[in-house]
């Protein structure tokens, strides 16, 4: 491994070749007559092909640091890494980044100008290693340019090629001041730890991720003081059991967010969405929403319009685990999905298995542009819906059933 230490004394600095990567070491000798040191930032840039530590101190990255062939870059606690206009830190398919502070020393990574967007970020690019780590790590600034295909903010994780999973530890890290988002989790990102991060004074939103990883938002997170505090939801299928955690900040549906595995809603979740956007339960999948009369589930409209959204459409999901219960389902019904389907909550049997079920109870269905509840002739329901609900300001009626 190579390793660059922080001397205790440096008059004259060199230069240290690595690879094709330029590392110099830093920094201060005491000052005469109890005057502050100088502190020396040193140049580093380039493709770092085998295993480099940085030494704690200060680095000014003049140029792109991509991690590769099978190489790690350690940074030491305590260690500034002030980024230059346009660059990045690049972990490709072999790389790994341990970038682990601690609560006293974390690890900085910030523009050389102190302005949104000034660099472009941390990118993890089908880096797919479980080693990859961030702890105690603030990144700001950042977010200029789209790494590729959308991705972007202070830190990405995008499968670019490999179609596998990109995968990363996010834990105690800070990721604040983005021209655009605060983090960006594609629809192939598997951040194993995401807890205790604080995600702030971000342009374009908290967060951008896809419908089939938003499990990865952890609770414990502080993700206000965007602006825009909304965690950005992109739709697809999502394949794999997902929870959406009460958070502090909503989740912003964008499109078709399509269910084809359990989806849990935890209580107090608020779910919005935009224009036309809708939340479809496919066969394979199912909808557990179960609030609480304290901390109710809602599921609205990003405009307080009737018909503003589509609505929730169950599509053949027979599972008994269907269930809504102090939920709030409000502003939908903009869409005529097939068969005449449409309102804040539909069932329909599109064609198998010839049956579609949920139970709905305690909950407040309202403001339709048609109907409340849309049931075709296969719709398996608790017998009291009518009565175990809340119903008002449907257009076309509360609750539908197909003859």
């Amino acid at each position: 491994m190579n390793r660059v230490r922080k001397p205790s004394c440096v008059r004259v600095f060199s230069m240290l070749s690595l690879s094709v990567v330029t590392i110099v070491g830093l920094l201060g000798c005491p000052a005469p007559n109890g005057m502050t040191p100088i502190v020396v930032c040193l140049p580093l840039s380039g493709n770092i092909t085998t295993d480099t530590t940085l030494a704690a101190g200060c680095y000014d990255v003049t140029d792109d640091i991509v991690i590769e062939n099978g190489a790690t870059l350690t940074i030491t606690p305590g260690t500034t890494m002030n980024f230059d206009a346009d660059t990045k830190l690049q972990i490709e398919s072999e790389g790994i980044l341990d970038a682990a502070g601690t609560a006293d020393n974390p690890i900085l990574m910030t523009g050389m100008q102190q302005m949104r967007g000034f660099w472009n970020g941390v990118y993890f690019r089908d880096s797919t290693l479980a080693d990859n780590r961030m702890d105690y790590v603030t990144v700001e600034y950042g977010g200029g340019r789209d790494f590729s295909a959308g991705a972007q903010g202070n830190v990405a994780l995008q499968d670019f090629s490999s179609s596998t999973a990109v995968r990363a530890t996010i834990t105690n890290c800070t990721l604040r001041e983005s021209s655009s988002y605060g983090f960006y989790f594609d629809a192939a990102s598997q951040v194993d730890n995401f807890t205790n991060n604080t995600v702030t004074a971000n342009t374009m939103g908290t967060g951008y991720i896809f419908a089939s990883v938003t499990g990865i938002i952890d609770a414990t997170g502080q993700y206000t003081g965007n602006d825009i505090d909304a965690i950005l939801v992109e739709g697809n299928t999502m394949a794999t059991p997902q929870t959406l955690q009460a958070i502090d900040v909503d989740f912003l549906i964008m499109d078709r967010f399509i269910v084809e595995s359990a989806l849990t809603v935890n209580p107090g979740v608020q779910v919005v969405f935009q224009q036309s956007a809708s939340l479809e339960v496919r066969s394979d999948g199912s909808l557990i929403a179960i609030g609480t009369l304290a901390d109710p589930i809602i599921f609205t409209g990003e405009q307080a319009i009737p018909g503003f959204w589509a609505g929730i459409y169950l599509r053949d999901s027979a599972s008994f685990d269907n269930q809504l219960d102090y939920v709030t389902v409000e502003y939908g019904g903009g869409a005529n999905f097939t068969a005449g389907a449409q309102g804040n909550l539909m069932l329909e049997d599109f064609g198998t298995p010839n049956e579609v079920r949920i139970d709905v109870t305690n909950s407040i269905i309202r403001s339709s542009s048609t109907y409340g509840i849309w049931l075709d002739k296969e719709a398996f329901v608790n017998d009291d819906i009518d009565t175990a609900n809340t119903f008002s300001d449907n257009a076309l009626g509360d609750v539908l059933r197909e003859p």
